[in-house]
């Protein structure tokens, strides 16, 4: 728990810098691109992570958990109270190899 609010608070500290770093940087149509994926490459590296941290357990990492993941890392990093069936097109957009149809009961 402790590890997991260290690195919420670490997070936190460093995208407001990251975020003035690529606008004062980027041209209007490259931060959209970076800001539209950004949320979803940490939580796919968070995924891989878990993944690879807890090599047999991946398959609890799949489905419900990983679309709950992406959406919550999107909420978080963007204080967006974003659709998860967006999410769910925005990862299927950028990770063309996944099965993402997971329904939500």
């Amino acid at each position: 728990l402790l590890l997991h609010v260290s690195l919420k608070t670490k997070i936190s500290q460093l995208y407001p810098q990251m975020i003035a770093v690529v606008t004062d940087s980027q041209p209007p149509s490259k931060r959209d691109v970076f800001f539209g994926t950004y949320p979803l490459v940490i939580a796919k590296a968070i995924y891989l992570a878990l993944s690879y941290l807890y090599p047999g357990n991946t398959s609890l990492f799949k489905g419900q958990f990983q679309r709950v993941l992406f959406h919550s890392i999107f909420r978080l990093l963007t204080s967006v109270d974003i659709c998860a069936s967006t999410v769910d097109f925005l990862r299927q957009s950028l990770y063309l190899d996944q099965d993402i149809n997971v329904r939500v009961n």
